[in-house]
């Protein structure tokens, strides 16, 4: 047992040991015109890259346009209503269980504290936006961009995105 945690922990130091000495070859290497960046930048766009996709029917598409539209589709369709049905049975589960105070909380408008919290506890580059840009980004120029950010947010949490007041 203790052999074996010992050999558990050796592993650990040996991988974070491995992650650290690739990431020291990145920052020696990464931000230079070389061609080290080149085959990374390259690698990681290959691994990123769709191909194909298959769509419900079985079919194969692999005209980039198809994809994006399957993909499209996709989304809208699972962030659209399915006008569920004996929805006052669901809510009668949890409604008594439901306080007036946990009540009032679930109805108070976002604040603009709740943004800048969300905001700064996104993983800095674990995935870009829809816009392309990394959490990083943001938290990096909030002092510049903070104010609209934080009003857009607001403004499409409490009010819609109708522009509201």
């Amino acid at each position: 047992m203790k052999t074996e945690k010992e050999l558990d922990s050796l592993l650990a130091l040996e991988e974070t040991w491995w992650h650290q000495r690739s990431r020291a070859i990145w920052l020696q290497n990464g931000d230079k015109n070389t061609k080290y960046f080149y085959m990374k930048a390259n690698q990681r766009k290959r691994k990123n890259r769709i191909e194909r996709i298959q769509d419900d029917s079985g079919l194969i598409h692999y005209d980039p346009n198809n994809i994006e539209v399957f993909f499209i589709d996709y989304f809208k369709t699972i962030f659209t209503s399915q006008n569920p049905i004996n929805l006052d049975d669901t809510v009668q589960v949890v409604q008594n269980n439901l306080t007036v105070d946990m009540q009032n909380f679930l109805n108070e408008p976002f604040t603009k504290e709740e943004v800048f919290q969300a905001i700064f506890s996104m993983k800095s580059l674990a995935a870009s936006g829809p816009d392309g840009l990394p959490a990083l980004f943001y938290q990096h120029y909030w002092s510049t961009i903070g104010l609209d950010i934080t009003a857009s947010c607001l403004d499409i949490m409490n009010h819609g995105g109708g522009g509201g007041p």
